[in-house]
């Protein structure tokens, strides 16, 4: 299975009126589908080993980068999707990574950021992504099959009560690091949520340097395949917010 055709299709996530590839036209087919409902529930899998996750939006707030008022309701589905963890702050950190590299923070590097869930909550919705774990683990679908029996009695969209499941850990995504350089490389072969103590070396630039973890968190996403430019792997920590 190839995970993109011409590009990510969760980057740019908006309509287009010149849809310039493949994934714009399809954008065009799913955006007023997403606008015509309420929730969206987006499943996904991941590169690097590591167990299933939810991710889910912005606090509720009216600021410019992400203005949303259903963080109660997001959360609410989110907590009964039954994963050990659940992960906030993605679109803070990719406004943070343009920034890193030198680049303005206009509304078009912005939009790149965007996929289904960013779109979602901009038509008034709301959305929870679920990492169903790495792409080729034989537990991923019954992952992803019982959150969506889960989500459809969280919705109360089935007669049956809302599982009852352990409360999750919540982690905030606080930083991403590109790969800039073919001799980039992880130090270990990571797996997302791997714990990791301030001043670990995580891996080393081309060049020698070696980064470390700023401090006590968590890496997320590693992928040691990164194409150069693109995110390496993320930063990861405990979070204050309660859902």
């Amino acid at each position: 299975m190839q995970r993109e055709g011409e590009r990510n299709l969760n980057r740019s996530f908006r309509p287009s009126a010149a849809p310039a590839d493949y994934e714009a036209r399809i954008t065009n087919v799913l955006c007023p589908l997403l606008a015509a409902h309420d929730v969206l529930l987006d499943l996904h899998s991941f590169q690097s080993a590591g167990e299933a996750f939810a991710m889910i939006g912005p606090r509720d707030n009216r600021e410019a980068l992400e203005p949303f008022q259903r963080a109660r309701e997001e959360g609410q589905l989110a907590l009964h999707l039954g994963t050990p963890c659940v992960v906030e702050g993605w679109l803070d950190i990719y406004a943070a990574g343009i920034e890193q590299r030198g680049l303005p923070l206009t509304d078009e590097a912005l939009a790149y950021g965007w996929g289904t869930n960013e779109y979602m909550r901009s038509q008034g919705g709301y959305a929870v992504t679920l990492e169903c774990g790495q792409h080729g683990d034989p537990a991923a679908p019954v992952v992803a099959h019982r959150a969506i029996h889960a989500a459809l009695q969280t919705l109360g969209m089935v007669d049956q009560a809302a599982p009852l499941v352990p409360k999750p850990r919540l982690l905030k995504l606080v930083s991403a690091v590109d790969r800039n350089a073919p001799g980039d490389r992880l130090l270990r072969e990571w797996a997302t949520f791997d714990a990791v103590q301030q001043g670990q070396a995580i891996a080393m630039r081309e060049g020698g340097s070696v980064l470390v973890a700023p401090g006590d968190g968590y890496i997320v996403f590693p992928n040691a395949q990164a194409a150069l430019g693109t995110e390496w792997y993320y930063f990861a920590v405990d979070s204050d917010r309660v859902l």
